[in-house]
């Protein structure tokens, strides 16, 4: 991958991540964490609305529109790391419940048309 279609991507990520937390700012939920990084991985969004809290895993692509399913979204690999990731997050902040739900929220733009948003909960 060459330096233009690398930042390209890193630009297309960057809007899906944006979108994502604008729609769960919507919904009433607090972004409590955004891109938090650990040796285990990375968290997109970490948010919370009341004493729960959510797990955002944030894809992004230019493909076909519609919904993804889950197993097109996240490997089991990808998965053990969020979960490590989680695990670390929270010893980092005890003053938080621990109790979280894991989700994807997926993007997809398509030409000039609007992109297409999907929020796959409980993908554990």
């Amino acid at each position: 991958m060459n330096a233009a279609s690398s930042n390209a991507r890193k630009q297309l990520g960057i809007r899906g991540e944006q979108l994502a937390a604008d729609f769960f700012t919507e919904k009433g939920y607090q972004i409590i964490a955004r891109n938090w990084t650990c040796r285990f991985g990375e968290l997109d969004l970490v948010i919370r609305r009341g004493n729960m809290i959510r797990i955002i895993e944030v894809k992004t692509r230019r493909t076909r529109p519609g919904p993804w399913t889950t197993h097109e979204t996240v490997s089991a690999t990808k998965l053990a790391r969020i979960g490590e990731a989680a695990a670390r997050f929270f010893s980092a902040h005890p003053e938080l419940p621990d109790d979280a739900h894991y989700d994807v929220f997926t993007v997809t733009f398509v030409g000039d048309a609007p992109p297409v948003c999907a929020w796959l909960e409980d993908f554990e």
